[in-house]
This record gives structure tokens, C-alpha cells and sequence, in this order.
């Protein structure tokens, strides 16, 4: 090999030996689509397939997404039907109305084709929020005196109540494979705290500071994430990170008073909404993805000539993929985010061991110039 040759090499293999590169994240964005009216997505699971639900009202109905393609789930009867969660069976669960009587909802699940009621802890409404890859459910549901709702696990045909921390009600939300359960409970002075059920034990996971939190998801190393209320203002919540005992809170985008977190993936990523402005959720409330200490509103990741606007985002699987709903040309749409690789831009440390390079090459250059002329 040539002496201009060999500098040449090195210096390119100092940079490829140098720090690693960072890049931004985009998104592409696909419209999920409609079975009829507003669509809504609240589950993706490891493989991309999605669960959600279309329509409005009575005609509610539970969507399961696979490739692109929206499919109906069935119902318990002719009520409206949604679907919350599914597992990485492809088995999705959430709730269906019955007939008969307007005010019966069942916990739901549906698995190769068969919906399955789960039936309830003695009242007459029960909603399914999650499920795990060994068929355990998660939700809540009224008890006989139909006043609260207990938080439940559904497995094997048996749905048990799970307790609570003292007070009268409690909500399960997430599950994941260790068994691991989060959600909201009171306790016996009625203060609505961010609860873990695991091994039969329930344990407050506390707050930021203000009086109430709420978990709603949890991922396989553990890690809960949710909101808290704020020691400086009674009125606000801030998405919020449990892990293992310490608390993180994610922040908000902008000057928004509000944010709450829904999913979480094995890389600690984090989606879920933000209040801005005025924090009017009805108007003001965006999508964000939390990564690396860093609240982004996905808003500003994706191609903004699409004419969206993503209000929330519900869940993240291990891909990246993000789903969630928003608003396009006046209507309300599930949405599917797939991250697109982009350019690197070497970072500091990897310019300097290029220019050194270079300069190596340069060096060896001139002496092989220098050698020609004298030979």
C-alpha cells in the first residue's frame, strides 16, 4: 500500500473509532385508518401489530391493526367495544358492552378469534387495561355495592382483587412478565397514590412532592411510569419515572402546567402527553417522546407538510414504534411513528481525530513529495 494510502486509512479509522455519532430522531408517519368516525390506538406490541378502537358512542368498536390493515375485534354483544392493551401473542384485551341492560360492561379478552368475557367482582361493570405473555390480565371493576372499583389479575378463568392501600378503591393499568402490576389505589385517608402490586404486596411508589400520583406502565426491568402532583402547585402534574424507589420528573414541553406518561419500553424511553400554553388540554395537549433526559414533543419530529397534529402518544414498543391519536383535516386518527434513520453528525471528539488524521496523511504526502524532487 501506498505511504498517502496508509495515512489515508488511519485517519479514517480514527474516526471510525471515535466517540459515537449522534443523530436526531424523525419519524415517519402512517395513518392507521378507520373502520368508521374517530380512531384512537392505545397498544403495540413487540411485533407492530396494534390494538385501539373505532367509531363513537354505541358504535365503539375494538380494533386490532396487523400490517397496516384494520380489523374489527367482536363483541360480547351489540354495545360498544374497545380494546387497551395486548400482549406479544397477539392476544388484546379491554372491554364490551352487554345486551339487555345498558349500563353492563365486561372486561374483555380476545385470543385467536374467541372473545372472551372475564366477568367481574360482583358488579356490573369491569374494564381490561393489559395483558402479559402468560395470559395475565389487568383492570378493575365495581364490586356488588356498585360504589368503587377494585383493582383485579384475571388468569387461568379466576379474577382476583388485588387490594388496595388502605382505602376504598383501586385501578390496575400495566402488567408485565415478571407479574409486576401498577396502577392507582387510596389509601385509608383517601389520597389517590401511584401503586405497584407484586408478590401479594402493595406498596405506595409516592409522589413528587404533591398530594396524588397515578402509574400507568411498567416495563421488564421494572421501571414505572406515570404522573405526580408537585410540591409547588396543586394544581399541575408532571409525568414521573419510578425506579426502584427514586423518582424522576420528566418535565413538560413549553410553558405547559401539565404531562402524563403512558408507556415505557426495555430502553427506557418514555411516551405519553404534555399540556402547552394555556395547557387547554382540549386544544393545547401534544405528543411527546421522553429519551435520554429529554422531552420532545414528536410533533417536531415529523414532516410537518402531513397536517397533523399528535395529541397523544399511548405506547412505545421495544422498536421505537410509537402509537397514539390525533388530528388531521378535522378528524381525530390513530397514528403509527417508525423512527427513519438519519445522517450522523460526528461529534466533537470524532472531528478532532479526523483533523489529526488528515493531517498525518497531509504529512505523509509532502515527505513522498519531498523524496521525488531529491531522489
Amino acid at each position: 500500500m501506498k505511504t498517502s494510502n496508509i495515512a489515508l486509512a488511519i485517519a479514517l479509522s480514527c474516526a471510525a473509532l471515535a466517540a459515537p455519532a449522534s443523530a436526531s430522531i424523525t419519524f415517519t408517519l402512517t395513518d392507521l385508518g378507520t373502520l368508521g368516525g374517530a380512531s384512537y390506538a392505545y397498544g403495540i406490541n413487540n411485533s407492530g401489530q396494534i390494538a385501539g378502537s373505532s367509531g363513537g358512542g354505541t358504535g365503539l368498536t375494538g380494533v386490532a391493526w396487523t400490517d397496516g390493515s384494520a380489523g374489527a375485534l367482536g363483541k360480547l354483544g351489540s354495545k360498544a367495544s374497545q380494546a387497551n392493551g395486548l400482549n406479544n401473542l397477539g392476544h388484546a384485551v379491554g372491554y364490551s358492552g352487554l345486551d339487555g341492560n345498558p349500563s353492563t360492561v365486561r372486561a374483555t379478552l380476545w385470543s385467536n378469534g374467541t372473545t372472551t368475557n372475564l366477568g367481574s367482582l360482583g358488579g356490573n361493570l369491569s374494564y381490561a387495561n393489559d395483558i402479559n405473555d402468560h395470559g395475565q390480565v389487568v383492570g378493575y371493576s365495581n364490586t356488588a355495592s356498585g360504589t368503587e372499583y377494585s383493582a383485579f389479575v384475571w388468569q387461568n378463568g379466576t379474577m382476583s382483587d388485588l387490594g388496595t392501600l388502605g382505602g376504598n378503591y383501586g385501578y390496575a393499568q400495566g402488567i408485565n412478565n415478571s407479574g409486576q402490576i401498577v396502577g392507582v389505589s387510596a389509601t385509608s385517608t383517601g389520597a389517590q397514590r401511584a401503586t405497584l402490586w407484586n408478590n401479594g404486596s402493595v406498596t405506595d411508589l409516592g409522589t413528587l412532592g404533591g398530594n396524588f400520583s397515578y402509574a400507568y406502565g411498567v416495563n421488564e426491568a421494572g421501571l414505572v411510569v406515570g404522573y405526580s402532583g408537585i410540591a409547588d402547585n396543586a394544581n399541575a402534574r408532571h409525568a414521573t419515572l419510578w425506579d426502584n424507589g427514586s423518582l424522576l420528573d420528566l418535565g413538560v414541553l413549553a410553558d405547559g402546567a401539565r404531562s402524563e406518561a403512558y408507556g415505557i419500553n426495555i430502553h427506557g424511553q418514555v411516551v405519553g402527553y404534555s399540556g402547552i400554553g394555556s395547557d387547554n388540554l382540549a386544544v393545547n395537549n401534544r405528543a411527546f417522546l421522553w429519551d435520554n433526559g429529554e422531552m420532545l414533543d414528536l410533533n417536531s419530529l415529523i414532516d410537518p407538510s402531513l397536517g397533523w397534529t399528535l395529541r397523544r402518544a399511548e405506547a412505545i414498543n421495544d422498536a421505537g414504534q410509537i402509537v397514539g391519536y390525533g388530528i388531521v383535516d378535522g378528524q381525530t386518527r390513530a397514528f403509527l411513528l417508525t423512527a427513519m434513520p438519519t445522517a450522523a453528525v460526528p461529534e466533537p471528539a470524532t472531528w478532532a481525530m479526523m483533523i489529526a488524521g488528515f493531517a498525518l496523511a497531509g504529512g505523509a504526502m509532502r515527505r513522498r513529495a519531498l523524496n521525488v524532487r531529491f531522489a
